[in-house]
């Protein structure tokens, strides 16, 4: 199946980039300095989410969660890919443990979907690791519950009635404040701005949600869309009796997803690259710039181009979220034409601030998860 990384990688790769950048906070240090100090300002700010999971989160301290689902069938006529659906802890610090089922489908002609279950954590530098193999289709329950050793995790397959129970001594002397019931398109290796192919997968729910030992209040802020460019785009509906589905979403929800993931796309590129900007240099980060500049110009288009307008409560949000974003990309591009040596640094961090705001409306106004 290769290298696949899932969420806890990229939580902990921010909060290691927010504790250099808290060390850079001043101009007048250098370009690298100033560089990751930018980048971790406007990751705080992005309106645009390189999102490649959908489903639900719930922050508070976590003692267990729970749920189950219907393993996602691979359809016919799919592309290679891999794809996982899961449920997770997570600690502020982005410590992170995960148990799930991965679908896969390998390239080769005479592949055939491999569906498994898996469990990973911190310690495993979020490889996922293989404990039985499951059909597709079987309804699984999964749960973990934190005890003095670690966590106990728990897979079972409710229509073969096979089971799995075991023992991760990760995280036995912290306190996890996040919850997760989550599908995945993972990302490959430690770039974690990059996703992997997707399956086309069947529809997927998960029920019997509970966390703490009862169930979930979860709303709409609660949640996260897929939108991967040129990938898979699922939105999760409604948490209605403990239950919620992953679906494709409609209308203007996908018009607007689509829209946005190129811009989404290169912003983490160029997030990517500010990691270390002397490595790069000048001419990589304006490609980068230039890059998020004609996908934020394009967005700007498309927003104005099609029929937005029609919406009254939409279409003004919609022209401001493009205007925002096109301001954003050309402060960008003037303030690493000077090497980083120049530039009003404030003024990109206006403008990914009031990006973010106008993103945050035209979601409400689509009925969309804030990420």
């Amino acid at each position: 199946m290769g290298t696949l990384i899932h969420r806890g990688l990229a939580v902990a790769l921010a909060m290691a980039i927010v504790s250099v950048g808290a060390k850079a906070t001043d101009r007048s240090g250098s370009s690298e300095a100033r560089a990751v100090a930018l980048r971790q300002a406007l990751e705080a700010a992005q309106p645009y989410s390189t999102s490649g999971f959908a489903g639900y989160q719930a922050e508070g301290l976590v003692h267990d969660v729970a749920a189950s689902f219907t393993v996602p069938a691979i359809l016919p006529g799919s592309p290679p890919g891999d794809a996982s659906t899961w449920i997770g802890v997570s600690t502020e610090g982005g410590e992170f443990i995960q148990v799930g089922v991965t679908e896969h489908l390998g390239a080769s002609q005479n592949s055939f979907p491999i569906f498994d279950a898996f469990w990973s954590d911190t310690s495993l530098n979020y490889h996922p690791q293989a404990l039985e193999s499951i059909q597709p289709t079987d309804r699984v329950s999964v749960s973990m519950t934190q005890n003095i050793d670690g966590w106990k995790l728990s897979v079972r397959d409710d229509t073969t009635g096979l089971s799995k129970t075991f023992e991760s001594h990760f995280g036995h002397d912290r306190e996890f404040r996040l919850a997760e019931w989550e599908q995945e398109d993972p990302v490959a290796g430690f770039d974690t701005y990059y996703n992997v192919p997707d399956p086309t997968l069947s529809e997927t729910t998960f029920s019997d949600l509970e966390l703490n030992g009862s169930a979930p209040t979860l709303r709409l802020r609660d949640g996260s869309a897929m939108n991967v460019f040129n990938g898979p785009i699922l939105i999760p509906t409604p948490d209605t009796s403990d239950s919620f589905s992953l679906i494709s979403p409609i209308a203007l929800q996908r018009q607007y997803l689509s829209v946005i993931a190129a811009t989404n796309h290169f912003s983490a590129i160029l997030f990517n690259d500010l990691r270390s900007p002397s490595t790069f240099g000048k001419a990589r980060l304006l490609t980068d710039v230039q890059r998020l500049q004609d996908a934020a110009k394009s967005l700007e288009y498309q927003f104005a181009d099609n029929d937005w307008g029609n919406f009254f409560s939409i279409g003004p949000d919609v022209a401001v979220m493009g205007i925002r974003v096109t301001n954003e990309s050309s402060d960008l591009e003037k303030l690493f034409a000077s090497g980083l040596a120049h530039g009003d640094e404030q003024r990109v961090y206006a403008d990914a601030a009031s990006a973010a705001r106008a993103g945050r409306v035209v979601r409400s106004d689509l009925g969309l998860p804030p990420s």
